[in-house]
């Protein structure tokens, strides 16, 4: 099971990072995020019905490729995964930095998680902090190998914008 070596991890990072409170963990340790309260971690969907986004590849069974048609991976489950491939992209290197915990610290900053109007109610997107602070360290953990995690994470909380969602947006 991943969620209690996640939990563990996520419980010492905020201590040696000093972590300040966010959508996902308070500065006390307290746990926020529902997707990590009550049943445990739960799996988290890697594609959406978008107009736009990477295609997800057929694996050559028709009925399974017929389930994904329209369908695209999810920017949030590929995009913590571009951070070491990019590196390694750039050079021969990358491990230098991506798999040297002992020596290095990872500092993220997230922008802004979103808040938008939709009709009547308002949907908060707290993706960024989610995905920097579950999402990857969990794959990372789940991997096995000795990456460099997360030390401190800053984050705004959110960002209101009034604006409306539609399909096509």
């Amino acid at each position: 099971m991943i969620q209690p070596k996640l939990v563990d991890w996520m419980q010492k990072a905020r201590l040696k990072g000093n972590w300040n409170s966010n959508p996902v963990i308070t500065d006390k340790g307290e746990i926020v995020e529902p997707r990590m309260l009550g049943e445990g971690l739960r799996p988290s969907a890697v594609t959406r019905d978008l107009k736009w986004g990477v295609e997800v590849p057929k694996i050559g069974n028709e009925e399974e490729d017929k389930a994904m048609e329209g369908k695209v991976i999810y920017v949030w489950f590929d995009a913590p995964i571009g951070y070491p491939s990019i590196t390694a992209t750039y050079t021969d290197k990358w491990r230098e930095w991506w798999h040297n915990p002992d020596n290095v610290e990872l500092y993220q900053f997230m922008g802004k998680d979103s808040e938008f109007d939709v009709g009547q109610k308002w949907m908060v997107l707290m993706v960024d902090v989610y995905f920097h602070t579950v999402l990857f360290p969990a794959m990372l953990i789940g991997d096995g190998r000795p990456w460099t995690m997360l030390h401190n994470i800053s984050s705004t909380r959110k960002l209101h914008i009034p604006r409306t969602i539609t399909a096509d947006n």
